[in-house]
């Protein structure tokens, strides 16, 4: 009964638990690739190896928070529809019209962006590739391998967010760990049997095939009556998404641009070492709140539906709990981690991290952003992006006082920033989401 009660009380399900072990996965899959890669690969091997991931960062200004808009589209539509067994859904004719056109949307957009996108990745990568290129290195047949993997994979994804949309979180986080579970099974192998820069492209195809093995085995007929719906009710791009997709898009750049900012000014300031070591805390903590995060990502259709229902005061319950438990999973998490840095200070894994003090302000910060991105989660369930001006805002005071805070006060100052910005970020997300009553009553009037 204890047991039980706790596991209802940190609302664990498959969800939580496979998406969790996709990011532990991945931490602790990471050391061994670093090790691999280091023992099988030249430097300039290596340099190729981390620019082609690098090069690879394009692809997120063709997707821009769209995956994550489908899902709330989907699922807003989903909330007044029934399963038929499970493979069809029944239920108006004017939600399932609609549904059909997210689907419609999502083959004739990312067909034309995959496209895209592989000619702007291959021939971009290649120009660039050619002018720094390195006598002995075989690098134009990985390359090309990897722009058609990662093309593959970002065609796939918006069809695994159409799932998410339908409530099936369990299933898509099963496949997104079978599919990190394969990829990186690939890459070990293929390092150790000397495949050099293949290995990048070979693991990532293999990960997109198994997305697609599972899909098409599974879902396909799913899909396929979804599809053949009667679309005499569309949702509108231009009028009903692009206002919501820009939104999103600009706050998410907004809030990468405050912490990709960090680094080069301690870089230039303090110097190497400094950089260093602000780089590897900011992995330990972006570690821990990523797992704290899968609380909040696997309920987001859930939230959605009771948006779309107007169940308000079920809907403020249900994200005050997940909330409170996101909160405490994530400041237990920093506890641990800070513990373990004092326990084994003895191997010196602690001086590569900024000192103690530094440290816990800034998993406290981060415990701060967590909870604003919580508040801006919750108001996207409604297809609305209020935040974006907190992102700005943020963007605004992370310029103005990190470089004199740094210049001054070396590396207290640069966290303090930091932690200034989260708490401003913070500030703001509370003065909006104190006044959601004010919201939910405009979105019942309008919508």
């Amino acid at each position: 009964m204890f047991f039980k009660n706790i596991y209802n009380f940190l609302q664990l399900d498959a969800a939580v638990i496979y998406s969790s072990l996709s990011k532990i996965l991945s931490g602790f899959g990471g050391f061994l690739t670093v090790y691999l890669i280091a023992k099988k690969l030249t430097l300039v091997e290596q340099g190729y190896y981390y620019t082609f991931i690098s090069v690879l960062y394009i692809q997120v200004f063709f997707e821009l928070g769209l995956n994550s808009i489908i899902t709330q589209f989907v699922a807003h539509e989903k909330a007044h529809l029934d399963w038929k067994g499970k493979d069809d859904l029944v239920g108006k004719e004017f939600h399932l019209s609609r549904l059909a056109s997210v689907l419609r949307l999502c083959v004739k957009y990312y067909s034309y962006l995959a496209i895209g996108l592989l000619i702007v990745l291959f021939i971009g990568g290649y120009v660039f590739f050619s002018i720094n290129s390195n006598i002995g290195v075989s690098w134009k047949i990985p390359w090309l391998l990897l722009c058609v993997s990662t093309s593959l994979s970002f065609f796939l994804n918006p069809f695994l967010s159409f799932l998410e949309g339908l409530n099936l979180m369990k299933e898509v986080c099963f496949i997104r760990f079978i599919q990190q579970t394969v990829s990186l099974l690939i890459l070990w192998v293929g390092l150790i049997g000397g495949m050099k820069l293949y290995v990048g492209g070979c693991s990532s195809l293999a990960g997109g095939v198994a997305i697609l093995i599972f899909v098409s085995y599974r879902y396909r007929i799913l899909f396929l009556n979804i599809y053949g719906k009667v679309t005499i009710h569309f949702i509108n791009y231009k009028k009903e998404i692009f206002p919501f997709q820009w939104k999103v898009a600009v706050g998410w750049l907004s809030s990468s641009l405050v912490f990709q900012f960090f680094n080069p000014i301690l870089f230039a300031t303090i110097g190497s070492a400094a950089a260093g070591q602000l780089g590897m805390t900011l992995s330990v903590i972006n570690g821990v709140s990523s797992v704290s995060m899968n609380w909040i990502y696997t309920k987001v259709p859930n939230l959605s539906k009771l948006v779309s229902l107007r169940d308000f005061k079920e809907l403020d319950k249900s994200f005050s709990k997940i909330l409170a438990v996101l909160v405490l999973l994530s400041c237990m998490g920093f506890i641990i981690v800070a513990l373990c840095l004092i326990q084994f200070n003895i191997l010196h894994i602690a001086s590569k991290l900024l000192p103690m003090s530094l440290f816990l302000i800034m998993s406290l910060s981060s415990v701060f952003t967590q909870i604003t991105s919580c508040w801006a989660i919750y108001f996207r369930c409604f297809k609305k992006e209020p935040f974006l001006r907190v992102s700005l805002i943020n963007l605004a005071v992370v310029f103005l006082i990190v470089f004199p805070c740094t210049l001054y006060y070396r590396l207290s100052g640069l966290v303090l920033s930091y932690s200034l910005a989260a708490l401003v970020g913070l500030i703001l997300g509370w003065l909006l989401y104190n006044n959601r009553a004010e919201f939910q009553k405009k979105y019942v009037l309008y919508e």
